[in-house]
């Protein structure tokens, strides 16, 4: 396996999705992350008509970072040392994108949106 790409369903607001993806780093930097991300946010937004996706990306993770700004998403916070974990406070970002957004990408949502 080379990675994986997760889907969460927020039981607050079903309209919602968060996704979080981990890639191999033998496999990292062939755009295979930014495939499999555009694939899912395709699903996220054109099958399933949620109304916006999440991400949490570790604030020390550049390449993650990146690759959220990269397909669209937009960065809305930045928790400072917000939480303890594996020995040390962690900083996180969160990471946004709607699905009129995603629209404007001019990807085919099958006239959904």
């Amino acid at each position: 396996m080379i990675g994986d790409c997760g889907l969460h369903c927020r039981q607050d607001d079903p309209a919602q999705m968060e996704v979080g993806i981990t890639m191999a780093p033998s496999h990292q930097g062939r755009g295979y992350a930014t495939e499999a991300l555009e694939c899912v946010l395709d699903f996220i937004f054109g099958r399933m008509e949620k109304h916006r996706v999440s991400a949490v990306v570790d604030a020390e993770n550049a390449a993650a970072a990146a690759l959220f700004r990269h397909v669209g998403f937009r960065q809305e916070a930045h928790f400072v040392e917000h939480r303890w974990y594996k020995g040390y406070w962690d900083s996180e970002f969160v990471f946004g994108l709607l699905r009129r957004e995603w629209r404007g990408k001019g990807l085919n949502l099958g006239g959904k949106i």
